[in-house]
């Protein structure tokens, strides 16, 4: 999304219109708190705190991470990347986000089998 945003922004450059790349964290929303993924992470941000920092960025970057908490983790691994090499790094979150994916799915398939049979008494 970033490279789509930044070619927006030069095409639309003459026109004045202002393209920013949003690239946040873990947000503590009401659908990560009832999967509980991520959320109450001391990473997860309160989406108020997410969206209050994140217009604060609105005209100053081109590319945001939105809430200072979630621009620390991805210098964080951003640095790393550069130590171990993006092959290695790019395993490492592919596994974390893995991990993330099948708790989000184990707690979905109950409500999509209840949503279901709810479907099938109409």
């Amino acid at each position: 999304m970033d490279y789509l945003s930044k070619a927006l922004a030069t095409e639309y450059e003459d026109e004045h219109i202002y393209v920013q790349s949003v690239t946040p964290g873990m947000v503590d929303t009401n659908m990560a708190s009832q999967m509980k993924v991520g959320a109450g992470s001391w990473m997860a941000v309160k989406t108020p705190d997410y969206v209050r920092a994140t217009l604060k960025t609105v005209g100053n970057e081109e590319q945001t991470n939105g809430h200072p908490k979630h621009k620390i983790l991805a210098n964080t691994f951003a640095f790393i990347g550069a130590v171990l090499g993006p092959k290695t790094t790019s395993h490492q979150l592919m596994s974390m986000n893995k991990g993330i994916k099948e708790k989000a799915e184990k707690k979905v398939a109950p409500l999509s089998t209840t949503l279901g049979d709810n479907n099938n008494k109409m």
